[in-house]
């Protein structure tokens, strides 16, 4: 017997009840629907795709663009009981044979991977024998040229049903305009999708951008008249370090983070900030994803965002269990120049661009023809160094080679050292009776770990060490004899950015002017999104937000800068109408109709003051004249 939607929700998650949409996205999905679902962060998209794969048959792909991304989700299944897998490509060739192996065999519901392993002729191979039931494109937004998170790579998923059955699909994303919904629906080529779409309003957020010349003092008057939780974005590494430790020297219990930190580090990090034991986490963009802490009660950005895509998505963060919560933007003119300067940091110069290239592939040793599909670690601060190239330069041409599909820079990755076991335990047997040193330490070894003659574990050179009263190095060393010996396979933690190779290195390098002029037009546009949304003096900031991404109607959310400076100015002149009408009664009692003329206006807001003085008691109206009462 097939069980409802809820009997899994309350099985797996813990929750007694959908969220708004969840269940009609769900329902859609498990009928064969295309489904495109744009719900604001924190709504829970990815219940969407993960509870229909415990419904099905088969295995449910996950394609997302984010290896730290994949890192939590896939962790958090397996948590619950859902056998789940990742494939990217920070790891080793072994690595992802076995993982696609475990797919095909291991009866698992979830395969998580990168879009550019979509097309990798390893996957393609093994992809046939897989059964594979449905497809989830996470981030979906990332499709779309016109969107501020561009990845070639995502125009290449529609192909994968060249080589496997075409199954439904969902596409989920946060921050999507019109345009950019229009792209995900034509470029994943979906069949007549139900789009979904929660409102982008939220209710319970306030948002204040601030002109100021000293952002600590304001943001540290924020921290003090706003309690709670909060996350303080800034642009910079050391920016982080630099205000935790400010924040820490006031008081105020902070902490830093931004991807210079290990995985460890950072994890224990994000443990104290969510077990509330740190109040501020100070951070970069890097913090954020897969962070699900409800209480969040302020968000604030030391520096102007991009993209107000990225500003929402960030902000949205703050009060995901409905309370009220706030989101401050400080800002001065200096951001403003800095903002728009990044439109010629962004795109150097098209020379530059084709010289940079050659350097890439000079540096990894490529010759002409070579390179494709390369994947080596990289230092861009060395790499700049032995270029003589600034690092900045660097970054923006290997982000703009990035958008035209020629290489990608990942993340910055810190992968676990990954075993499993090569021998049959018969086998493993004798190399233990043949080795007493080595029969000691892999008894140890399948004492602290489980799994490991059916799949890669990640383990931790350091633990083993202290459980088997060791030196990390020497564990490396029985490790490494184990794998000589053919025991197992064995792979190194990886702790860097990976820069892959799309193409080979051309002759000559043929910059697209056409490709460059549209996609700085368009960076230049989300730029000037931005400092719209600042320096607006009228509009509810909620509702440029809303239009933004193509909701027409909405409501003032009464809570922003704007709205409770309108607030105040309607009090004030409601003020000002009460005390004239008061004045003019000291002088004596009048008839209605004598105090509209003295009003002179059109406006009857003087009537309803009128009224409510009336009800105060403190007019009264006898024999068609109005007194004061003196109450």
């Amino acid at each position: 017997m097939v069980e409802s939607p809820l009997y899994y929700l309350k099985r797996y998650w813990s929750y007694s009840s959908f969220r708004e949409l969840q269940e009609e996205a769900i329902e859609s999905f498990m009928a064969g629907e295309d489904v495109v679902l744009l719900l604001p962060t924190g709504a829970g998209k990815s219940l969407c795709f993960q509870l229909p794969a415990l419904m099905r048959e088969g295995l449910s792909l996950v394609i997302s663009p984010l290896v730290s991304l994949m890192k939590d989700q896939v962790t958090a299944l397996n948590e619950r009981g859902i056998k789940s897998l990742m494939l990217h490509s920070g790891m080793s060739a072994a690595q992802i044979d076995s993982t696609l192996d475990n797919a095909i065999y291991g009866n698992y519901k979830l395969l998580y991977l990168s879009p550019e392993r979509i097309n990798s002729q390893l996957f393609r191979s093994r992809a046939s024998k897989m059964e594979i039931t449905a497809v989830a494109v996470d981030e979906a937004h990332s499709i779309s040229q016109w969107g501020h998170d561009f990845r070639p790579d995502y125009l290449t998923i529609k192909e994968l049903f060249n080589y496997i059955p075409r199954v439904p699909i969902i596409a989920v994303t946060a921050t999507a305009t019109p345009h950019t919904l229009n792209e995900i629906i034509e470029n994943l080529e979906l069949n007549s999708p139900k789009v979904i779409k929660g409102s982008f309003e939220r209710a319970n957020l306030a948002y204040y951008p601030f002109f100021v010349e000293d952002k600590l003092g304001s943001l540290i008057r924020a921290l003090k008249v706003v309690d709670g939780s909060a996350i303080v974005y800034v642009r910079e590494r050391k920016e982080t370090e630099h205000i935790s430790q400010f924040l820490t020297s006031q008081g105020i219990s902070a902490d830093s983070y931004h991807a210079g930190y290990s995985s460890q580090v950072r994890f224990h990090k994000q443990n104290e900030w969510s077990a509330d034991r740190v109040r501020v986490m100070v951070a970069t963009n890097a913090f954020g994803m897969g962070i699900d802490k409800p209480n969040v009660r302020m968000v604030a950005h030391m520096d102007l965002p991009e993209s107000l895509e990225r500003y929402y998505q960030e902000a949205g963060r703050a009060g995901r269990d409905g309370r009220s919560s706030y989101s401050f933007l400080f800002w001065n003119n200096s951001d403003i120049t800095r903002l728009r300067r990044l439109v010629s940091l962004s795109f150097p110069n098209p020379k530059e661009i084709e010289q940079l290239y050659h350097q890439l592939y000079r540096y990894h040793n490529f010759e002409f023809g070579e390179g494709k599909e390369m994947v080596m670690k990289f230092d861009l601060i060395k790499f700049s160094i032995e270029s003589r190239v600034y690092p900045l330069t660097a970054h923006y041409i290997i982000k703009y080679l990035e958008s035209e599909n020629i290489v990608e820079l990942t993340e910055e990755l810190d992968i676990p050292s990954t075993i499993t076991f090569l021998t049959t335990r018969d086998g493993l047997y004798k190399i233990q009776l043949n080795n007493v040193e080595l029969d000691t330490f892999i008894k140890s070894l399948l004492r602290l770990y489980t799994g490991l003659f059916s799949e890669y574990v990640s383990i931790s050179e350091e633990y083993i060490a202290r459980a088997t009263r060791n030196s990390p190095l020497g564990v490396t060393k029985l490790l490494n004899r184990l794998s000589s010996k053919g025991v197992i396979a064995y792979n190194r933690a990886i702790s860097s950015t990976l820069l892959i190779f799309k193409e080979a290195r051309e002759n000559v390098f043929n910059l697209s002017m056409e490709s460059y002029l549209l996609k700085k037009e368009r960076y230049q546009k989300r730029i000037e999104s931005v400092i719209s949304f600042i320096s607006e003096k009228g509009k509810c900031r909620s509702g440029i937000l809303m239009e933004y991404f193509g909701q027409s109607e909405w409501n003032d959310c009464g809570s922003c800068d704007i709205c409770s400076n309108k607030v105040f100015q309607k009090r004030e002149q409601d003020i000002a109408i009460e005390q004239k009408i008061l004045t003019t009664l000291e002088d004596g009692p009048i008839t209605i109709e004598q105090l509209a003329t003295i009003m002179a206006t059109n406006d009857n807001k003087w009537k309803k003051i009128l009224r409510e003085l009336m009800d105060r008691g403190r007019v009264r109206l006898k024999d068609h004249y109005l007194f004061l009462t003196y109450k």
